[in-house]
């Protein structure tokens, strides 16, 4: 019985590795001919016509049967089959790579330097994005690229001169560099799979456990002598019902680190390129690798608020604040993306509203930004506005009305009714225009209910929307202990060649980019790679402020943290850095002794206004409260 499990999990498995392999098989096939066309217009006249016509054929047929495999899969996979898919799919991933890999030999023949960089750039663009085809089972992407570049590899070593021995060399560093990152991939895939599949596994063992609650119950209401022993097997059913929740939990924690992990690399290393001197088109395609990271990081936020939301966890933060500051700023945020479509970005705020409020304004803010942002997405041409008005007011507590209205494309009053539920969007998936997980009305209308508000919307289909919501807040008076928002400190250059910074982490790109920043913003630094690493440095050097990741092997950055406490009371400032999402995790955090956390991706202005506010001495009074915000 064991063995068929196994057998079944196996094949599971291996289903799912099938369909992550095929999935983007069909569009990689479609997308090859446009590559086909570029080639043919580069080389066209500078290598033997018959050759490349002959090349470009070969990989046409190549292509052409990799789309007609692709969509067999799709109406023929299934749990019993998916073994022999893959084996297909390795036999697919050989013969579409191999003519390729002669790219390289018809490039060089052009005595142009100029072609065999360009051929190069191809081939090298190739097999980076085989990473997310190929990649899913790790012989397949080795495959590809031995394939693809030992060709160009031996055309390099027959020429013999100095500069083809360069890029050889340079060629095989970057071969080992890209089997290093397809072998991680390969592994993450591998086991967010296998995550997902235990998550079914444990969800099932939920459906199962309240069925057999539910039955029971009815044997409780017809024998009450067995009162005692039924009850025993609820509370039983019930623990095993809490256990699979927190693996659930403990799941969804597991994928945010994972991906935040490397979108941390993605963002920060995105953010430095194009701060750099690019040419105009590689600023555009660093552009567009931004752009895309936001928008995934978008989704895996809204995927935990949701979840925060829908487990009573969701906690708000009430400070002091400004209303009029705070609109203003998510406007200004979204003033851009409106001025892109050609949008007026209206804001009109009622003069009798007070000066100073108290709620959370990080709620406050990611409801608005999500209502602007959909009303923005939503429009094509005329103007988005958000009017807040006072309607009520007694000199303690005020009643404001939010209203954000657009000229878009409006929603079908059939609709309306089901907008505000989870992984609802207004446009048909086959057919969308706009990217999103369905999520951000769900959670708006969530902290709103959590803030005591109401939450409404009118809407004509191809006339716009009006998304209206009222909500109480409390004036800020001298007897309810608002305080002032302190003013931003400065520090100078010279002061920040001074403050001596410690980066602790064992993943090695999160150290290259924490210490990328630092050289921006100009403090030395050194590093420490894991925790051990980290409390010798400390013991041994003077630094004013330690950056620290919270997830290492051997001792954590927490572990860390109570040892120093343990050893002195006079210790650098601990600000953590870390993948861990969640409000509770980050409460804990801060009750270990940090003084802050940044979660990643860290961004480099976030990093230069912490250790600012390190440098000016804010952390020295009292601890920052968790930030409960994802966003």
């Amino acid at each position: 019985m064991e063995l068929t499990l196994q057998r079944k999990m196996n094949n599971k498995l291996n289903l799912e590795l099938a369909k992550e392999s095929y999935k983007l098989a069909t569009k990689a096939s479609i997308g090859s001919y446009a590559t086909f066309a570029a080639i043919i217009f580069f080389f066209w006249g500078l290598v033997s016509t018959p050759l490349l016509i002959t090349w470009v054929c070969i990989n046409v047929i190549c292509s052409a049967s990799v789309f007609f495999v692709a969509r067999q899969f799709e109406n023929r996979v299934n749990l019993n089959n998916a073994n022999s898919w893959l084996s297909i799919y390795t036999i697919l991933v050989l013969v579409s790579v191999v003519p390729w890999g002669f790219l390289g030999p018809i490039g060089f023949m052009i005595e142009d330097e100029t072609y065999h960089m360009l051929t190069l750039f191809i081939l090298g663009g190739v097999t980076a994005g085989g990473i997310i085809t190929r990649a899913v089972i790790f012989k397949n992407y080795v495959l590809t690229l031995f394939s693809l570049l030992t060709p160009t590899l031996i055309t390099l070593l027959m020429q013999g001169t100095a500069l083809a021995e360069t890029v050889l060399i340079l060629i095989l560093i970057y071969m080992v560099f890209m089997l290093w990152v397809a072998k991680s991939y390969s592994r993450n895939v591998k086991h967010n799979i296998q995550l997902w599949l235990d998550n079914e596994k444990l969800l099932g063992e939920v459906r199962d456990s309240h069925a057999e609650i539910a039955k029971k119950n009815l044997e409780l209401t017809h024998k009450i002598e067995q009162g005692k022993k039924i009850e025993s097997q609820l509370i039983d059913a019930k623990e095993r019902s809490e256990r699979a929740s927190e693996a659930k939990n403990q799941f969804l924690a597991n994928v945010s680190h994972e991906l935040r992990t490397p979108l941390n690399g993605i963002m920060g290393f995105t953010e430095l390129l194009q701060e750099e001197n690019l040419e105009q088109k590689h600023h555009q395609y660093v552009s567009q690798i931004g752009k895309a990271a936001k928008s995934l990081l978008h989704i895996v936020n809204d995927i935990l608020d949701i979840t925060s939301i829908e487990s009573g966890q969701i906690s708000l933060n009430e400070e002091s604040f400004s209303l009029c500051t705070e609109m203003e700023e998510v406007v200004a945020i979204m003033g851009p993306v409106a001025e892109r479509k050609n949008l007026a970005l209206k804001l009109c705020i009622d003069k009798q509203l007070h000066k100073r409020l108290y709620g959370d304004a990080n709620r406050l803010r990611q409801i608005v930004s999500n209502l602007l942002s959909n009303a923005i997405k939503y429009t094509e041409c005329g103007y988005v506005s958000l009017t807040i008005k006072l309607l009520n007011s007694n000199g303690k507590k005020v009643l404001l009305r939010f209203e954000v209205e657009d000229t878009g494309i409006g929603i079908a009053e059939e609709e309306l009714s089901t907008i505000f539920d989870n992984f609802t969007r207004v446009e048909n998936f086959e057919t969308r225009k706009t990217e999103g997980a369905g999520l951000g009305l769900a959670i708006v209308k969530s902290l709103v209910e959590k803030m005591d508000g109401e939450l409404d919307v009118s809407s004509r289909l191809s006339e716009g929307s009006c998304f209206s919501l009222e909500l109480p807040l409390r004036v800020c008076c001298k007897d309810n202990f608002c305080l002032q928002a302190p003013r931003a400190a400065t520090v100078t250059q010279q002061q920040r060649q001074n403050f001596h910074v410690l980066v602790v982490d064992d993943n090695e790109i999160n150290r290259m980019l924490l210490c990328a920043f630092l050289t921006k913003l100009g403090n030395p630094y050194a590093v420490a790679s894991n925790g051990y690493e980290a409390l010798a440095q400390i013991r041994n050097n003077h630094f004013d402020v330690v950056l620290m990741d919270i997830q290492m092997p051997d001792i954590s950055g927490m572990d860390v943290a109570n040892r120093l406490r343990a050893e002195s009371s006079a210790i650098p400032i601990l600000i953590a850095t870390t993948a861990h999402a969640f409000p509770e995790q980050h409460q804990t955090i801060l009750d270990a002794g940090f003084s802050d956390l940044l979660t990643k991706p860290v961004g480099m202005e976030e990093l230069e206004k912490t250790l600012t506010h390190a440098y000016s001495g804010g952390y020295t009074e009292k601890k920052r409260v968790a930030n409960t915000m994802l966003i």
